[in-house]
């Protein structure tokens, strides 16, 4: 970083999920470049009901107030949007000490019910009138919460992963001929009881891993096609256990399990609101039972070991997390510059 000074940057987001994964992955990169990073836990207080519950949490006063010392002693916060109540106030916070602010927005969009985050995020848009930049993870959702307006100090910065890490390897398979997997949340919007659905219909072997508010519905599910693993600690080991990741989400932001998945050179069928393209890529055409099925079919046809190549090339070439590093480093480069 070329701005010196190796202060403190303080990250607040989620304790869990992919944001967890995003702040790790710049907590010890930027340690490593001398500077301080602590990660405020945002996921402590009384959680939303329902499927929302793991993403949005009401935070105590006492809470609050903690923060102020935490960002006064800071030279850079970056705020990972959605996390709980406290993200309306820490701009205006930061704003008071001189402290520049970075929102990164991690909202899962989709269609209908799902595009409901869009207007919070355009909430936090107008609520954070001093923040030095927002990163938006993918160009689905940058124009989801923006549609048609222009916002000069804004950038995608698609998410990144560790190629070294995530890569072809033998793992013993979890059933005998094609079979399919899915890694995540097994929370609403994942639309899992329509891909259990599709995969007993035809026939087809599915592996689902993950923990979540659906879990012991989707465990009653198991039968000869299907196996749920609950959760599951070796990624790579489940991406190289099956023969296509699928994930049929009514909403998401930019999904790590599917650039895991290429990496591992695993081709991907994905639903239509995930921002990837490519012969390695089956998209749905909806969300529906019928779609899921007509996309499996689809991957059956097509499926070679040289669609997971191209995965991987893909991966390599546009989501390496030395690019989304770069990227990142570049606009704190911009903020901290802001605050001499």
């Amino acid at each position: 970083m070329r701005v010196s000074g190796g202060g403190k940057i303080l990250y607040f987001s989620s304790c869990k999920g992919g944001i967890l994964t995003y702040v790790k992955i710049l907590e010890g990169y930027f340690g490593k470049k001398g500077w301080k990073t602590e990660n405020v836990c945002g996921s402590e207080g009384v959680a939303l009901p329902s499927f929302l519950k793991h993403c949005y949490h009401f935070n105590s006063p006492d809470f609050i107030m903690s923060l102020k010392k935490k960002i006064k002693d800071s030279s850079l916060v970056h705020l990972n949007i959605p996390c709980s109540y406290a993200e309306l106030f820490i701009p205006k916070m930061c704003e008071k000490y001189k402290v520049p602010t970075i929102t990164t927005f991690h909202l899962a969009l989709g269609k209908g019910f799902f595009s409901l985050p869009s207007y919070y995020g355009r909430l936090i848009i107008n609520l954070q009138k001093s923040c030095k930049k927002f990163i938006f993870v993918s160009e689905y959702q940058k124009r989801k919460i923006l549609g048609r307006k222009h916002l000069e100090n804004s950038v995608v910065i698609e998410h990144g992963i560790n190629l070294k890490k995530y890569r072809k390897k033998k793992a013993e398979r979890f059933f005998e001929g094609f079979t399919l997997g899915f890694l995540g949340r097994l929370d609403l919007e994942k639309n899992i009881f329509n891909l259990i659905k599709a995969c007993k219909e035809l026939k087809v072997n599915l592996a689902i891993a993950g923990t979540g508010t659906l879990y012991e519905k989707v465990k009653k599910a198991e039968n000869e096609h299907v196996k749920v693993l609950g959760f599951f600690k070796d990624e790579v080991y489940f991406y190289n256990a099956i023969d296509a990741f699928i994930l049929p989400s009514y909403a998401e932001a930019c999904p790590f399990s599917v650039l895991e998945a290429m990496a591992c050179e695993t081709p991907i069928i994905v639903s239509p609101i995930v921002n990837i393209e490519g012969d390695f890529c089956v998209k749905m055409k909806g969300f529906g039972k019928e779609d899921i099925k007509k996309a499996i079919l689809e991957m059956k046809d097509r499926f070679s070991e040289d669609l997971g190549k191209e995965a991987r090339k893909i991966a390599r070439e546009k989501y390496s997390m030395e690019r989304m590093l770069k990227q990142t480093e570049e606009v704190y480069e911009e903020a901290l510059e802001s605050r001499i």
